[in-house]
């Protein structure tokens, strides 16, 4: 991602500050027709919606087996994962 900051009062923008708007914008744009039963969350696919449910209503952790961490999906424990695999070999 290449970015472009405009000064403003003699100061450069915080990045984090843009890419959380671009990012809410990004999602108020996109169509998200699979609407979760217990709650206001939408998403754009059916699978997306039942890993929302089980994480966020039914409690469903994913724990490391090798720390303390703990994932919200198995996404994130994946790359998790992949980071200690990584960190073994130096």
């Amino acid at each position: 991602m290449v970015r472009t900051a405009v000064r403003r009062n003699g100061q450069y923008p915080d990045h984090k500050a843009i890419d959380d708007l671009v990012y809410s914008i990004h999602n108020e744009i996109k169509e998200r027709p699979f609407n979760c039963a217990e709650c206001d969350w939408s998403g754009q696919s059916i699978t997306v919606l039942n890993e929302h449910v089980k994480t966020r209503h039914f409690g469903l952790k994913y724990p490391c087996e090798e720390c303390e961490y703990v994932a919200l999906t198995k996404r994130n424990i994946r790359f998790h994962r992949q980071e200690f695999e990584f960190q073994k070999y130096f």
